[in-house]
């Protein structure tokens, strides 16, 4: 069997960190985790040989339960090196494993992911023989979505990427993508309801994260205006029925972050909570809401032979536009403090995409609620660097929170 190799590695938390997960830092190694799996194999048959093992996704609830997603490269020795997913859990009773196809919250993956099933699915969808697909998983996150890109071959090779989603997440999903059109997202394929699966097509390769990554230049800079130009056409359409959110719902899921921001830092965790404190003192909203994106970084902005469009609109919402741009500003903000030598490129990206928003924009955006939700923002990064259990960042924590109640402070001083 060929000895598994990791991609990377991976800085562990200290032993002390949850004393009720005594496996949480054998779920976090990957050459450990694919031992485990090569001596108990989750699927059907004998275990593969694992060539790689990487660690994609963590979430810690500390005291309960700690869920990672792992990537294996697998070398049948027929069919080829293949890759799949798999959720590995810590809990106080020991640790237990699964493939992601057996999720019980997702159970249309069995189908969804059968390159014959879908190989006739497509041929419907599209009116055109399909002689062959293949499907990868994308993203996946337990019990909540899973992203899968299809390939098929036949007359022309096409790519196009499903989204299962548990819950509401598929009405909504379905809903949003019908109404935006392809003027906004990747042209719909199709859905399938006892799957609730959305099938959208290719949106590119390539993001305005990937642009952004790169020196600026004219037109780099021009692609990342043209972003803003898309958020904010987004904005002022009529959009379909969406879930309202507010900062009321911001505060809500900035609580529930607190847990594990206590275990890593409790001095940090005291500056969070004074942050919000002060959020929860100010109006819930400003101003009417509008359509949004729901959680708006550079990522979600993909450039297709079309021009630029949205993905991963099953976070859409109808709220305060500013919520959607200050998500994006938080996101720079927090890039420039991991890496201070790019503060003159973030400066750049930063001002070309609010030039491209107010190319498109009826009225300014309300600085104080930019500033207010960024602050909001950068609160649940912190948050969420300690439930992924992000420990090579947690020395840049304080920085941030003091970023978001420097912003609270500056809104602050504007009222008075």
């Amino acid at each position: 069997m060929t000895p598994p190799v990791p991609t990377g590695s991976t800085r562990l938390p200290p032993r002390e960190l949850d004393p009720s997960l005594p496996d949480l830092a054998a779920v976090l190694d990957p050459a450990e985790v694919a031992r485990r799996l090569q001596r108990h194999w989750p699927g059907p048959g004998s275990p593969p040989s694992i060539s790689d093992c990487a660690v994609e996704h963590v979430q810690w609830s500390p005291g309960v339960e700690c869920r990672v997603t792992c990537r294996l490269t697998l070398s049948p020795a027929v069919d080829g090196p293949a890759s799949t997913v798999v959720v590995v859990v810590a809990t106080p009773m020991g640790v237990r494993d699964r493939l992601y196809t057996s999720d019980p919250e997702l159970p249309g993956l069995v189908a969804a992911t059968d390159p014959a099933v879908m190989r006739g699915w497509f041929s419907e969808r599209l009116e055109r023989p399909v002689e062959a697909c293949s499907v990868t998983p994308v993203s996946y996150r337990p019990a909540s979505r899973c992203v899968l890109r299809y390939r098929l071959s036949g007359g022309s090779s096409t790519a196009a990427y499903g989204k299962l989603l548990g819950g509401d997440g598929f009405e909504a999903l379905a809903s949003t993508a019908r109404s935006l059109g392809d003027d906004l997202a990747p042209l719909l394929v199709g859905v399938a309801p006892d799957w609730r699966l959305v099938v959208q097509g290719d949106a590119g390769d390539r993001s305005l994260a990937a642009i952004a990554a790169e020196p600026p230049s004219p037109g780099t800079l021009a692609q990342l205006r043209s972003g803003g130009r898309l958020l904010c056409r987004l904005h002022r359409s009529g959009g379909p029925r969406g879930w309202r959110r507010s900062l009321v719902d911001d505060i809500d899921g900035l609580h529930d972050h607190l847990p594990a921001v206590r275990c890593v830092s409790p001095s940090v965790a005291e500056l969070m909570s004074a942050g919000i404190d002060r959020l929860a003192r100010l109006p819930a909203a400003a101003g009417r809401p509008a359509p949004g994106h729901g959680a708006f970084r550079l990522d979600q902005v993909h450039l297709s032979v079309r021009g630029p469009v949205l993905i991963d609109l099953d976070s859409f919402c109808w709220a305060e536009p500013a919520r959607d741009v200050a998500n994006l500003l938080a996101y720079l903000r927090w890039r420039e403090l991991r890496r201070p030598e790019a503060a003159a490129a973030v400066t750049a990206i930063r001002a070309a995409f609010l030039a491209g928003y107010a190319d498109e924009a009826a009225a300014p955006l309300d600085a104080d609620r930019l500033r207010v939700f960024e602050a909001a923002a950068l609160l649940k990064i912190a948050g969420r660097r300690c439930r992924r259990l992000a420990v090579a960042e947690w020395g840049l924590l304080g920085d941030l929170v003091s970023a978001a109640l420097d912003l609270l402070g500056a809104a602050a001083g504007r009222r008075s």
